[in-house]
């Protein structure tokens, strides 16, 4: 007797660019909104973006982009290439470097950089303090490292080539105010932004590079040829 061996396996669709440093040009160039308050400052040089917020607590500024389907149902993940140069904040809420996913659905995470960690931002309360320290994990984020966050249902995990850094559930941050007092970020389906948001820290980082990847359901089909003509006999 023949038996036919179905393989079921997830059908990966492409990443795709979203800033590619290696064009020295900024990420405002490539699709991105950029926006700044204060004395922030942009260079674009060897392959990378220096966004430089350090002057004062008081200058803040970061890239947004709203131009992907952030399904968190049926999962996506977002890839950075980016190095921390300099942080400081003015309390253990806050820090000079973030990057926000918001699903379509709204629900997403807030992920704070320091030089020697990296952690979730809380969601917020009705009044003040609305956000505050989440789980975090020890990190190096110094040195120039590719990043990826995976959203998948109500979880996050991010992660680095030598394995998972951090995972936890996703937040509600809908109660929080506008960024740069016009942009109600938080209540922005599909959002992205990379950069300090924050008037209670400053820093300055590199990024090399962003891609983004939707990851469909699983699909049933053949894997290759070799895989049709895979047979287990029996004798009856």
């Amino acid at each position: 007797m023949r038996i036919l061996v179905i393989l079921f396996l997830p059908l990966l669709l492409p990443a795709t660019v979203l800033y590619q440093g290696s064009l020295n040009t900024s990420p405002g160039a490539q699709g991105w909104t950029y926006g700044a308050i204060g004395g922030a400052t942009e260079t674009v040089a060897n392959g990378e973006t220096t966004l430089d917020t350090s002057a004062a607590n008081g200058t803040y500024a970061g890239y947004s982009l709203t131009s992907q389907v952030l399904d968190r149902i049926m999962g996506f993940e977002f890839s950075f290439t980016l190095r921390l140069l300099s942080e400081a904040h003015a309390n253990n809420d806050r820090a000079g470097l973030s990057i926000i996913l918001l699903s379509s659905d709204k629900r997403g995470i807030e992920l704070a950089f320091w030089d020697n960690e990296v952690w979730a931002q809380n969601e917020g309360a009705t009044k003040p303090p609305r956000f505050t320290h989440g789980e975090g994990a020890a990190f190096d984020t110094t040195q120039l490292t590719d990043y990826r966050i995976q959203i998948l249902g109500n979880n996050y995990t991010l992660s680095t080539g030598a394995g998972v850094l951090l995972t936890g559930t996703l937040r509600d941050y809908s109660n929080e105010p506008a960024l740069f007092g016009v942009l109600d970020i938080y209540n922005t389906p599909n959002f992205v932004f990379v950069g300090d948001n924050t008037t209670s820290a400053r820093g300055s980082f590199a990024l090399s590079q962003v891609t983004f990847q939707a990851v469909p359901e699983p699909t049933t089909g053949f894997l290759t040829v070799a895989a049709l003509a895979l047979f287990l006999r029996k004798r009856a």
